[in-house]
């Protein structure tokens, strides 16, 4: 953790980066469930 903080610190471009690629992350995560559960209360 601390090095995250760290490299956040160093480079606010990465920081940024990583949190855009943590979003879409979650985003994927959260459509595949998504359409798991669809596809579950389809049978």
């Amino acid at each position: 953790m601390k090095t995250i903080i760290m490299c956040m610190a160093i480079d606010p471009f990465f920081a940024i980066l990583a949190i855009g690629q943590f979003i879409s992350y979650l985003g994927f995560i959260s459509v595949s469930v998504f359409v798991c559960k669809k596809v579950l209360s389809r049978r």
